[in-house]
């Protein structure tokens, strides 16, 4: 089936086993839940992104988690990794952790006294093309860098107990 196709994509794509594919399910389909993505939909966009997404250091988990709350945020994905691109390789440059750089960023982008400031500090960060977009989601609440990228470690077992739940209310 299609949704197989996809699964075994997006296992290949983050050198998952097949072994664990009951953890890959659990992850999709807990994210699917939470941000109202569908399963299908958010196993593209990870396979789709895999390698920017370990190149940043996430795991199949959290990337999962991590794109599931960018399109529950209604942020354009396509423009947020784009710059996501362009900020992990300023922050390898700069020898910081991504998530340390993004963290300074949605403090400093908050914190902001004016839509220009915060525009200018994103566009630096995330490039030209993506800066202006992401700096207006992070102003507006619609992107919050510091809970976009948690681990999904509490995704185990999602598809066992939503199945237990619907067999058994």
């Amino acid at each position: 089936s299609d949704s197989v196709d996809r699964t075994q994509k997006l296992m290949a794509a983050f050198g998952i086993e097949t072994k664990d594919a009951g953890k890959v399910l659990d992850t999709l389909n807990r994210t699917a839940q939470k941000s109202g993505i569908s399963v299908d939909k958010l196993s593209d966009l990870m396979t789709a992104n895999a390698a920017s997404l370990q190149e940043m250091g996430m795991s199949a988990a959290d990337a999962a988690e991590f794109l599931g709350g960018v399109e529950k945020s209604g942020a354009d994905v396509t423009v947020v990794m784009r710059g996501l691109q362009n900020a992990n390789k300023k922050a390898a440059k700069e020898g910081k952790p991504m998530n340390q750089a993004l963290q300074e960023l949605q403090d400093s982008l908050t914190g902001a006294t004016d839509e220009t400031t915060a525009s200018q500090m994103a566009i630096e960060l995330f490039g030209t093309k993506a800066g202006a977009a992401i700096a207006q989601y992070v102003r507006n609440g619609q992107l919050d860098f510091s809970t976009l990228a948690q681990s999904a470690q509490d995704s185990a077992g999602s598809v066992s107990s939503t199945y237990d739940e619907i067999v058994d209310p």
